[in-house]
C-alpha cells in the first residue's frame, strides 16, 4: 500500500497514467459517434432555422448567425457528443445612440445587465428606414423601454412551435422530434434512427462587439484575445430572486439579462495542457458524488482562476496532471468551504451565494476525504471516482 507521507511527485507518477486510462475510457467522446451525431445536429439546425424563417418574418429580419456554445464545443463534454447549445444571434436595428447596455454600478447584481431605449420605441425607429419590418419588435419592451428576455423568449418559443414537426422528422438521420422549454433556451429532442438521443439547446443573444465592453467587467482579458474575439453576449438566463445577500427591485428582475462571454473564456483554456482534462474530471466526480450545487461552470470557474493567474507555461503539462487535479479539489474544496465562486468577470459576485450551508458542508468533508483517498493510495483512483 502506498506510504501517506509520500511526495506529490511520487503520488503523480502513479496518478498520470491511471488517468490517462480513464480519460480514454470514460472521459472521451467516440470518433464515429461525434461525426454521425455533428453532421445530423448540423443538418437538422438548418433544416429548423430555414422553418423558422419561412414561419416569422420578425425572426427572417433578426436572425443573424449561430455561435455554437457549451460543453461539446468547449472540449468540455465527458463521454457522449449528445448535448449541444446554440446562441441564436439575433440583431436589433438600433444604433448605439439610441440604445444603452446598463452594466457595472447601475445594476445589482453586477453580473447581469438592463438594455434599455433612450427614446420611446416609435420615436426611435422613425429614425430607421424599413421601420415596417420591425415594427412587432415594440411588444419586447416594457413601459420605461427596457426590453424583457421572458417576452423575447417566449416569442422564441412560439417562432419553433411553428415549425412543421414533420418538416423535421424528414431530417436524414432523425426518427422523430420533441420540444419544450427549459430555462432561458427552448431544447429541442432529437431521437436518431440508431436511437440515440440529441438534445438542443436554442438561446436566442444580443452579440456586442469592442469597443463596447460591460461597465465594471474585468478588462484585463482583452489583452489576449485578438480584436475579432473581442465580443460578449446579453442571453435571457432568468434571475433567481432570493439568492443574493442584496437583491435587485422587483421592478427589475423581468428586464436583468444575463452577461455571457464564452470566447473569452475559451481563449483562456487554449493550448493549456492537461487544463480541461482536469475540468472534465470534476464533472465526473461531481456526477457520481450528487453535487447538485456545483454547475459545470461553476466547476470551469474555479479551473479558469487558475488559468487566469498566468501561472508558468509549462504548469498545466500533460505529465503534472495528478498534481494538478489534487490542487484543483483543494481549490474547490477552499471554495465550497467558504461558500464562494467569485465570477470571473465580476469578482465580487459569488456564483454559489445561494448555496445551502449543510450542503457546502457535506461536500466540504467529502472532498476533504477524496483528496486524502488519493494521497495515502494514488492507485485506488478508480474507487475514489467509483468507476
Amino acid at each position: 500500500m502506498a506510504e501517506a507521507d509520500q511526495s506529490l511527485e511520487e503520488i503523480n507518477k502513479t496518478l498520470v497514467p491511471l488517468m490517462d486510462g480513464i480519460q480514454k475510457s470514460k472521459l472521451s467522446i467516440a470518433k464515429s459517434q461525434k461525426e454521425e451525431n455533428i453532421e445530423i445536429f448540423k443538418t437538422f439546425l438548418e433544416c429548423l432555422i430555414t422553418k423558422m424563417k419561412e414561419k416569422d418574418p420578425l425572426f427572417k429580419v433578426l436572425y443573424q448567425k449561430n455561435y455554437y456554445t457549451g460543453s461539446y464545443y468547449e472540449g468540455l463534454r465527458v463521454a457522449e457528443a449528445s448535448e449541444f447549445d446554440v446562441n441564436l444571434i439575433l440583431k436589433f436595428p438600433f444604433k448605439s445612440e439610441d440604445r444603452e447596455v446598463e452594466t457595472g454600478d447601475k445594476v445589482n447584481p453586477q453580473s447581469f445587465a438592463r438594455f434599455r431605449l433612450k427614446s420611446q420605441f416609435q420615436a426611435v425607429m422613425l429614425k430607421y428606414p424599413h421601420q415596417e419590418k420591425y415594427k412587432s419588435l415594440e411588444k419586447f419592451f416594457d413601459d420605461k423601454n427596457y426590453l424583457l428576455p421572458e417576452r423575447l423568449m417566449s416569442w422564441m418559443q412560439s417562432v419553433v412551435d411553428k415549425v412543421d414537426k414533420e418538416d423535421l422528422n424528414r431530417v436524414k438521420g432523425v426518427k422523430y422530434v420533441t420540444i419544450s422549454r427549459h430555462g432561458p433556451a427552448k431544447t429541442v429532442y432529437i431521437t436518431t434512427t440508431k436511437g440515440e438521443g440529441i438534445d438542443i439547446d436554442l438561446v436566442p443573444s444580443l452579440e456586442f462587439q469592442i469597443p463596447e465592453w460591460p461597465k465594471g467587467a474585468e478588462r484585463g482579458f482583452l489583452n489576449k484575445a485578438p480584436q475579432h474575439k473581442q465580443f460578449w453576449f446579453l442571453i435571457p438566463k432568468p434571475y433567481n430572486k432570493g439568492s443574493s445577500p442584496v437583491e435587485p427591485k422587483d421592478a427589475d428582475v423581468p428586464r436583468l439579462w444575463r452577461l455571457h462571454f464564452p470566447e473569452i473564456e475559451n481563449i483562456l483554456m487554449y493550448n493549456k495542457g492537461c487544463l480541461k482534462t482536469i475540468i472534465k474530471f470534476l464533472k465526473l466526480l461531481r456526477d457520481k458524488e450528487n453535487w447538485k450545487g456545483l454547475a459545470s461552470y461553476y466547476l470551469k470557474t474555479v479551473v479558469l482562476w487558475e488559468a487566469k493567474s498566468e501561472k508558468k507555461s509549462d504548469y498545466w503539462k500533460q505529465d503534472r496532471m495528478g498534481i494538478i487535479l489534487i490542487e484543483m479539489l483543494e481549490k474547490l474544496d477552499d471554495c465550497v468551504q467558504k461558500q464562494n465562486i467569485p465570477y470571473l468577470f465580476y469578482p465580487k459576485f459569488n456564483l454559489i451565494r445561494g448555496m445551502n450551508p449543510s450542503e457546502a458542508f457535506k461536500i466540504h468533508n467529502r472532498i476533504q476525504k477524496i483528496i486524502k483517498a488519493l494521497k495515502k493510495n494514488p492507485g485506488e483512483i478508480h474507487k475514489v471516482f467509483q468507476i
